[in-house]
């Protein structure tokens, strides 16, 4: 018997926007079977605050743990790309990755991995974001009823020029494809990928057999008021697919959630 799965990808921005970020998980943690956040940060020592050395922002150094505390009853994977030259108090070791939170209620964790999708672990130079690396986050699944899944969670490269398409954003697909087709049966694939839902990184993914739900759904904004730059850079960057046998009943990117510079993507379908 097939059951219905809720889900919600979201670039959590380090946790700049803290305070809201924990309302609205207390909104949502009694409806949703999977939470797959971007931008976590997790830290050494008890330091919660930190700046970052390229702008002013501050970001919540402690967020994975913070993240645990809030969602009790979740299994919990946090896969870091890269350490971070952050300026802290107690120490400078800070890590940036990608996290899944699955209900263990509805919910099992077979096994998780990650691979690299761009450039290699902890090689970001502390300067220059274009050396940021980056990962997919993998986890099978297996619902109450047996039926196993796969959920990958991505954060792409991000690139000084844009969102449009380059080099380095068709290899980071074709990367991701390889690391998707690995595995058999049902797939959701979601997370900022910091492009357009209509450029090529986009139909490599397609072409493997997933379907893009952003360019299918019309959605023609995946930011937040946080985000300053919608104007001159384009109002997308997140997106969801997922592969063709699967039963999708429900898609919706959360407009007036503002718990990030990115908007919440919610993907509700049956496995």
């Amino acid at each position: 018997m097939s059951i219905l799965v809720n889900t919600i990808f979201l670039n959590v921005a380090g946790g700049k926007w803290f305070e809201e970020l924990l309302e609205f998980l207390k909104q949502y943690i009694e409806v949703t079977d999977l939470f797959c956040f971007q931008e976590v940060l997790d830290s050494v020592g008890e330091q919660k605050w930190s700046k970052s050395n390229w702008d002013a922002a501050r970001v919540r150094s402690s967020l994975w743990n913070d993240l645990r505390k809030q969602l009790p009853g979740y299994w919990s994977i946090f896969t870091p790309y890269s350490r971070l030259p952050y300026e802290m108090q107690h120490t400078n070791m800070l890590s940036i990755g990608n996290a899944i939170f699955a209900r263990e209620q509805t919910l099992r964790v077979v096994a998780s991995w990650d691979a690299m999708i761009y450039r290699t672990r902890n090689s970001f130079d502390g300067k220059d974001l274009l050396t940021l690396p980056r990962n997919i986050l993998g986890a099978e699944l297996e619902t109450r009823e047996g039926t196993k899944f796969t959920v990958f969670n991505v954060h792409g490269l991000w690139h000084p020029d844009g969102k449009e398409d380059n080099s380095l954003r068709t290899a980071q697909a074709r990367r991701i494809v390889e690391e998707i087709s690995r595995c058999q049966g049902p797939k959701i694939l979601g997370g900022d990928f910091n492009g357009f839902p209509n450029s090529q990184w986009a139909e490599i993914i397609e072409q493997s057999g997933m379907i893009n739900l952003v360019r299918l759904n019309g959605i023609t904004s995946t930011r937040s008021k946080h985000y300053p730059r919608g104007v001159t850079r384009g109002k997308h960057a997140d997106n969801v697919f997922i592969s063709r046998e699967i039963p999708l009943a429900g898609f919706q990117v959360l407009q007036g959630v503002a718990v990030s510079d990115h908007l919440p993507l919610r993907v509700h379908y049956y496995v």
